[in-house]
C-alpha cells in the first residue's frame, strides 16, 4: 500500500467476533477473551492508522443476534472499565 495520504483509506472498520469463543477453547472465562480482544484492539489501532484515517469505527460481533451484539458489546466496555 502506498504511504500517500490519499491513497489510504478514510474509514475503517474492525469486526470483533470470536474473542469468547477464543478464550473458551483455552480453558480461559469469555471475558478474558473480551479483555485480550480490547488489548489486541489498541494494539492495531496504535500501529495500524494515521492522520488520513479519519474514521475508525469498532464493532462487536456475534452469531448469536442481537442479545448476542449487546452482550458482546457490554462485556467488551466492561474490560475496559465502561
Amino acid at each position: 500500500m502506498s504511504s500517500d495520504p490519499s491513497s489510504l483509506p478514510r474509514h475503517v472498520a474492525i469486526i470483533m467476533d470470536g474473542n469468547g469463543r477464543w478464550a473458551q477453547l483455552r480453558g480461559l472465562p469469555r471475558i478474558e477473551g473480551h479483555r485480550r480482544g480490547a488489548v489486541a484492539v489498541r494494539e492495531v489501532v496504535r500501529r495500524a492508522f494515521r492522520p488520513a484515517v479519519e474514521v475508525c469505527r469498532i464493532v462487536p460481533g456475534a452469531l448469536t443476534g442481537s442479545a448476542g451484539v449487546y452482550g458482546a458489546a457490554r462485556s467488551f466496555l466492561d474490560s475496559r472499565g465502561g
